[in-house]
């Protein structure tokens, strides 16, 4: 936010130096030799460059006195619409400060940390001196710290704390909280009531029952879960936590967003296998990723998240594949998202419609349209010849499951398919009979490969996320990164 005429003038230079990087990196594309970085200095690149933009036209507007009327209803606002509230009227922070008895020092130190660190007190006597309307519910006393906070929310939010404080809570808050023990007059339950209000306010939270630990009836899933219908293979009636984020975080994605998405509602395996294989012998992971961008379906890395695998959600008409980027076997991510592929083209058009993936569900698939999920992927991934490839597998090991591993190896070879994905349609195969292959197929993934990168480069091609609005922005970047 601009302060004063001075950075008005540095913003307007930094304003030009934004529009002159931007120009250089759209010129100069084929000159990255990273383009997963490329594609994530550019993306935050525009967004500060239309952040500060706005930041000129609003300040010119606010010493124009074209805006008059302040009201604050949340913590996360007080900076902007104090310091807003004082352009409007004309003060500096000499005359704000000798209107409410304070220093200009003091002053200069609540507005460099946005006022995170006043207390309720002067924050009152702010507002009566600028006539901004207040929220008298910010106000009330309570008792909290950031243990507590983290361990409150976890009773919403199954996130280990490590993802609470990456996601949600600022790095600044956490590593400058010794420093601001020494602050005077500083009131530290007062600073954690505003992060929680910050915080209730990004999920749509009950700020009270939160910082009351009211929290029996405070449910992130309440956000999400009475809108969907959903397929489950659990016994739990909760949308996963890592699942309810990213959906809060896609509903945001999808209003600055629209992709144009294929009528796929009728594609067999057979058309699907036509247009994966035109050009491949074995598929690859990128040209599956690909196929499924041109189809109009947003596919959504997921990191940090060890017991998530994957999901399928639509909302508002937008198929939305959200797949775990810590599995690092090629045919294994393949397979996955032919499995969710499945599930969009069953669902098509099905609005606010959730299925989701743990490693149960497709490794143990103990539900019919589970078990036809896998089987289209796997006829798919075998390009229709899955039931000829295991029985010629069965065949060379003599029935015998000790010797079916070694099979695997000559069938593929022999037939110029993939070892892996053949060893994993044979351990789906063998679970419906109630054998547990698994451990052997995964012997037989071969190397790991990382391939975050290439699902965010993806992800940043199709999606413009400049306009998307903090919290979220900073958020979506940090999920982005890994």
């Amino acid at each position: 936010m601009i302060k004063n005429i001075i950075q008005l003038k540095n913003s307007e230079k930094v304003l030009n130096l934004f529009e002159g990087r931007l120009k250089y990196l759209r010129k100069n594309k084929t000159e990255c030799f990273d383009e997963v970085g490329y594609n994530l200095e550019l993306a935050s690149l525009t967004s500060q460059y239309d952040e500060l933009k706005e930041d000129i036209i609003n300040y010119k507007k606010l010493i124009n006195s074209e805006i008059h009327n302040f009201y604050l209803n949340s913590w996360s606002q007080v900076d902007n619409v104090i310091i807003s509230a004082k352009i409007s009227k004309g003060y500096n922070e000499s005359e704000l400060a000798k209107l409410i008895n304070i220093s200009k020092a003091e002053i200069d130190f609540f507005e460099k940390n946005s006022y995170t660190l006043a207390n309720h007190s002067l924050i009152k006597r702010i507002c009566q001196v600028l006539k901004i309307e207040v929220n008298q519910d910010l106000f009330k006393e309570y008792s909290i710290d950031l243990n507590t906070l983290i361990n409150r929310v976890r009773k919403i939010i199954d996130l280990p704390i490590e993802l609470i404080r990456k996601y949600f809570i600022p790095n600044e808050f956490i590593s400058k909280f010794e420093e601001f023990k020494g602050v005077e007059n500083l009131n530290m339950n007062e600073v954690i009531v505003k992060l929680t209000s910050n915080f209730a306010e990004y999920f749509g939270m009950d700020v009270n029952k939160l910082l009351t630990d009211n929290t029996e009836s405070l449910q992130l899933q309440l956000q999400v879960s009475p809108k969907f219908k959903r397929l489950t293979n659990s016994n739990t009636k909760k949308i996963n936590a890592i699942t309810a984020i990213y959906i809060l975080m896609v509903m945001q994605i999808i209003n600055e967003n629209k992709l144009k998405i294929d009528d796929y509602r009728n594609m067999t395996t057979e058309i699907i296998r036509k247009n994966l294989f035109s050009d491949l012998k074995v598929l690859d992971v990128e040209h599956v990723l690909d196929y499924l961008w041109n189809l109009g379906i947003m596919v959504f890395p997921v990191t940090d998240a060890p017991s998530f695998h994957g999901a399928f959600i639509q909302i508002e008409k937008q198929p939305v594949i959200l797949i775990s980027t810590d599995i690092q076997y090629p045919d294994k991510l393949i397979f996955n998202m032919l499995h969710e592929l499945y599930h969009a083209i069953e669902e098509a058009g099905v609005d606010f419609f959730i299925v989701e993936e743990t490693p149960s569900s497709i490794d143990v698939a103990d539900t019919d349209i589970e078990i036809a999920a896998n089987e289209f992927a796997g006829e798919i991934i075998l390009n229709g010849r899955h039931d000829i490839l295991a029985k010629h597998c069965v065949k060379i090991a003599n029935g015998s499951v000790q010797r079916l591993k070694k099979a695997v190896e000559i069938v593929a070879m022999k037939e110029g398919v993939s070892v892996p994905s053949l060893a994993n349609y044979l351990a789906y195969r063998l679970m419906l009979q109630k054998i547990d292959w698994w451990g052997a197929a995964q012997n037989l993934q071969g190397e790991r490969v990382n391939f975050h990168n290439l699902f965010v480069d993806r992800f940043l091609k199709h999606i413009n996320i400049s306009k998307i609005e903090e919290p979220y922005l900073s958020i979506l970047l940090k999920m982005l990164r890994g």
